[in-house]
């Protein structure tokens, strides 16, 4: 459940991080903090489709390509609910 004072867009956001579990552990909802640096730290484990996952999300939370995902080698290894997560985004986007 996220707090009552957030944003639509943060709310979105993380309605959508709530998907995929695994990552959603990088980021505190009531602090609205993405910890990014311990990403960047677990990145070199994660499979590429993980990787480029990881870089949306990160893409999304600050508004720019700061891990520049590449979403031609993204949509390449990632599965089809991860691909639909991206394309529900595009087709209305948001920014927490």
């Amino acid at each position: 459940m996220n707090p009552p004072d957030m944003t639509e867009g943060q709310s979105r956001f993380f309605e959508l991080l709530n998907q995929v579990s695994w990552l959603a552990p990088y980021w505190d909802a009531p602090q609205r903090i993405c910890h990014i640096n311990r990403i960047e730290d677990a990145m070199g484990v994660w499979s590429q489709a993980e990787q480029h996952l990881a870089q949306f999300f990160v893409m999304v939370w600050f508004g720019q390509n700061r891990m520049n995902l590449n979403l031609v080698d993204a949509v390449a290894v990632l599965d089809h609910p991860s691909r639909m997560l991206i394309v529900h985004w595009v087709a209305d986007p948001f920014w927490p």
